[in-house]
């Protein structure tokens, strides 16, 4: 399908879209999710790892005024409460975070399979992949 597509003048990618799609509807698809999302995982900690690096938090550190300024002066009054919420969610993060990912771990292993692939659905739609 990649090749028909780029053949007629379509990117790689819609290609691959394509092929994707037609794959999800047949009868193997829950086999063939189940042999991709090791690799799908891999390459997401990949890419998040990699843009998580370029962020210069010496940056962030030495414009943090100019950025809450702009942030506040943007968006308004909810630009306040945005920074606020910020603010709190990273004094209490390192707190919650055991909670959380009890928490998530619970909400996992309770999903239905038919729940797990209306959110592989979901996240395919809304571009969410990986």
């Amino acid at each position: 399908m990649v090749v028909f597509a780029s053949a007629v003048g379509f990117s790689a990618a819609f290609g691959t879209f394509i092929m994707g799609s037609i794959l999800a509807e047949t009868v193997e698809a829950e086999k063939i999710e189940h042999l991709v999302t090791p690799v799908k995982d891999l390459f997401g900690a990949i890419f998040f790892v990699s843009v998580g690096m370029m962020v210069d938090v010496a940056l962030i550190a030495e414009y943090i005024v100019p950025i809450l300024g702009y942030t506040i002066h943007w968006s308004g009054t909810p630009g306040i409460f945005i920074v606020l919420a910020i603010l709190f969610a990273i004094v209490l993060s390192p707190r919650l975070q055991a909670r959380s990912e009890r928490m998530t771990q619970t909400f996992t292993e309770n999903l239905t399979e038919r729940e797990r692939r209306e959110k592989a659905e979901n996240e395919l739609i809304s571009g969410n992949i990986g």
